[in-house]
């Protein structure tokens, strides 16, 4: 699924989402925020090469900052520099999602391999 255009209310919907994913984690103004719409198994196979998934269309969207995740009590605390969600292009809905931890290197994934690659601007 690459080629698909992504229109300018697409966009504004995903940033709204992605801006309150983002708030939720601690994160008021995330950075290099890189959106394609694609399949979920492309963005799988693009983060975690070899691994797959389904073939429903999604926005994936990378973003640095600080992310906290609110976990249960008893959970382990989820907290990194960089995140990676996929937003399900009808709901809005994030899902998965992952944040790599202090210590890990930030990838450089070549997101234009799955289409064109927005930009999106955080103030």
């Amino acid at each position: 699924m690459t080629g698909e255009e992504t229109s300018a209310s697409d966009l504004a919907r995903v940033r709204e989402t992605v801006q309150a994913w983002a708030r939720a984690c601690g994160e008021p103004h995330p950075k290099n925020v890189r959106v394609v719409y694609t399949t979920r198994d492309a963005a799988a196979g693009l983060l975690h090469p070899g691994v797959r998934s389904d073939l429903n269309p999604c926005y994936f969207v990378t973003l640095e900052g600080w992310f906290d995740l609110p976990v249960p009590e008893d959970a382990p605390r989820r907290t990194g520099p960089w995140a990676a969600l996929c937003i399900n292009p009808e709901s809005m809905k994030i899902s998965p999602y992952t944040v790599r931890p202090q210590g890990d290197a930030l990838p450089d994934l070549p997101m234009g391999r799955l289409g064109t690659v927005h930009t999106l601007a955080f103030g």
